[in-house]
């Protein structure tokens, strides 16, 4: 969620992952080439949000996470917000596919749910 005050102008989002391998990536508000990152979007609107659903595969058995950072051309008065953790779990390698939840971060005062 883009909180403002301004439009965020040249959006970018990020993946940070451990022991994962994402196999999808898929905006809402923003594209991701070829399903993967970086996910962008030429603007967000002060209030708007976009989401990116990642789907990914364990590496190894222990623990994983994932995070994302979102950054724009627009000053940020509050940038500590632009990173977020969408999950983070202990499993079993070769577990199959793991769709991790949803990521909410852009613009001037980013969040996650």
């Amino acid at each position: 969620t883009n909180n403002g005050p301004s439009a965020a102008t040249n959006v970018s989002v990020s993946d940070v992952d451990t022991n994962l391998t994402v196999t999808s990536a898929i905006g809402t508000g923003l594209t991701c080439a070829g399903n993967a990152f970086p996910c962008t979007a030429a603007s967000l609107a002060s209030g708007a949000s976009a989401t990116i659903a990642v789907s990914a595969t364990i590496d190894a058995n222990g623990a994983f996470d994932n995070s994302a950072t979102a950054t724009s051309d627009t000053p940020d008065p509050v940038p500590g917000n632009n990173t977020g953790t969408a999950y983070s779990q202990t499993c079993a390698a070769n577990a199959g596919p793991v769709l991790l939840p949803h990521l909410c971060l852009f613009g001037s005062g980013f969040e996650t749910p």
